[in-house]
């Protein structure tokens, strides 16, 4: 009998120690996420290419959120609606081309967030979202 409670104790031990340590990783994640997403708020506006520019960075619910303002006499942001899988693509091979989207990708991995890129039209401020979900990173 001794042993079956020995044994127990330290098995609701090993189950409080571990969820602590999951809550603190997962704290941590998300810490260090925050700090990510703050750094790059620092270097805003970001130039992306010949009329858009990401011009805010923020965590909104599960998500890692870029707003990209685009130039609507050079972009048809209505377009992107229907070639939503094509963008879709396009950025998940861009999030392994340089040392800074890889570390942001592992971030929001670690914190169990997906990245969301909102193109913005800047005059008509039609706005289409694609969303990738932690599972995809």
């Amino acid at each position: 009998m001794h042993n079956k409670t020995t044994f127990s104790a330290l098995l609701l031990f090993a189950l409080i120690l571990g969820s602590t340590l999951l809550t603190s990783c997962s704290d941590s994640a998300d810490d260090a996420l925050k700090s990510g997403v703050k750094d790059l708020q620092s270097e805003l506006p970001m130039y992306v290419d010949e009329g858009m520019y990401v011009t805010e960075v923020s965590i909104r619910g599960n998500y890692v959120i870029y707003v990209c303002e685009m130039d609507e006499d050079l972009y048809d942001v209505s377009s992107l609606e229907y070639a939503r899988s094509e963008v879709k693509e396009a950025i998940l091979e861009g999030l392994g081309e340089d040392w800074s989207t890889i570390m942001m990708k592992k971030l929001c991995k670690a914190a169990d967030k997906g990245i969301a890129y909102s193109y913005v039209g800047d005059q008509t401020g039609t706005t289409v979202t694609i969303h990738i979900e932690p599972s995809e990173l």
